[in-house]
């Protein structure tokens, strides 16, 4: 009978590596000037708290379901990506709303 405190893994499970976003995160965890996107890192001091504040009191007020709280799909809310369109083309007149979309 094997030890249960030995665990084997598959063929696959053994080729495993651990996943690059991990070695990511140790990297910018450990380096304060490497400003890392990934898993969601942002350079902290540029954040507009005010204005997210502003922002979530008005949605917590609203009596509608909390859908602002789920996730979107991986393109984005179609809402917001018009939101930020228009924005985008005010600030660059050149752009297509197509493209920026």
């Amino acid at each position: 009978m094997p030890d249960s405190s030995t665990i084997t893994f598959s063929a696959l499970g053994q080729r495993a590596q651990p996943p690059t976003i991990a070695r990511l995160m140790v990297m910018a965890l450990e380096n304060p000037e490497l400003l890392s996107l990934a898993a969601g890192f942002t350079d902290t001091s540029t954040l507009p708290a005010e204005k997210v504040r502003d922002v979530v009191k008005g949605l917590v007020a609203d009596k509608t379901p909390a859908e602002y709280l789920q996730y979107g799909s991986h393109q984005g809310r179609p809402g917001l990506r018009r939101l930020l369109s228009d924005h985008l083309c005010s600030l660059e007149p050149e752009l297509d709303h197509h493209q920026v979309q």
